[in-house]
């Protein structure tokens, strides 16, 4: 009997407990998303224009959330506003040459072709070249899964001197009635100083934004995570339950046999 016994627990052993070893692995293939590539734009501009840089996205499925990271020369380049299509939408925070950029879309974009999912928008401040080098983390699809990151092409943005005008009637000092002159500088400077606030300002509320979103990546991420062992529990106590059955179903039936082997 006991050699029958074994005999059962070994062949319950292939038939189960090896599946069931195999199946662990299974919901990291199951429930992982499509892949997803980035590129940026190349441009370029002259000194003190404003220039706009696209970034696509292209892969599998529908892209819904994204944390990009973009590195450029601060010295050419001074980061205004980051722009998105309609039905999404992007927070950042940009520090020495360095931009954090969260980007959103409930619905999905569409990225089964190469598509822009936002595009970045810089004042040329002095002439030379800048790349325009990121990384990309986060990923997740309209499905709550996580997306595996294909390739990240970078671009570049090249700037060059203007042409300086000649015309005189650009000069900064004009005439006013009573012949006394007057400065254009005054001007100058309050405008400077509206820019400067209003960098202040957009920093500031950007800044707080890039927080709150900070806690919207960490809950998107925690989603799929929270799912892969959950199914792997019900599916190992399933199988767990069937084993002890088949087990419990076997040894009856020998023993039952044993009886009517012995009684006859």
């Amino acid at each position: 009997m006991t050699v029958s016994v074994l005999k059962i627990i070994q062949r319950a052993i292939i038939v189960f407990v090896l599946p069931a070893a195999l199946f662990a692995f299974l919901p990291i293939k199951t429930f992982a998303a499509g892949s997803v590539s980035f590129s940026t734009g190349r441009v370029e501009s002259v000194t003190n224009r404003l220039v706009e840089v696209s970034v696509s996205a292209s892969g599998d499925g529908k892209l819904s959330a994204a944390l990009l990271t973009f590195d450029y020369d601060a010295v050419l380049l001074e980061l205004r506003e980051v722009k998105t299509p309609s039905g999404s939408q992007t927070e950042f925070n940009a520090s020495g040459g360095s931009v954090r950029i969260l980007y959103l879309c409930s619905s999905g974009a569409d990225i089964s072709r190469k598509t822009e999912i936002f595009s970045l928008v810089f004042m040329t401040v002095s002439q030379g070249s800048s790349d325009l080098s990121f990384n990309v983390s986060d990923c997740v699809d309209s499905d709550v899964r996580q997306m595996s990151i294909g390739e990240c092409a970078s671009g570049r943005i090249t700037v060059r001197e203007a042409a300086r005008s000649n015309n005189n009637s650009s000069a900064s000092k004009t005439k006013n009635k009573s012949g006394s002159v007057s400065d254009g500088g005054k001007s100058k400077a309050s405008k400077a100083e509206k820019k400067s606030s209003k960098k202040t300002v957009s920093k500031t509320e950007s800044s707080d934004k890039t927080e709150h979103l900070g806690t919207i990546s960490k809950v998107t991420q925690s989603e799929p995570d929270m799912l892969t062992p959950i199914i792997i529990l019900c599916a190992s106590g399933v199988i767990c339950a069937a084993f002890t059955g088949f087990l419990i179903y076997k040894i009856v039936t020998l023993r039952k046999n044993q009886k009517n082997s012995s009684g006859e």
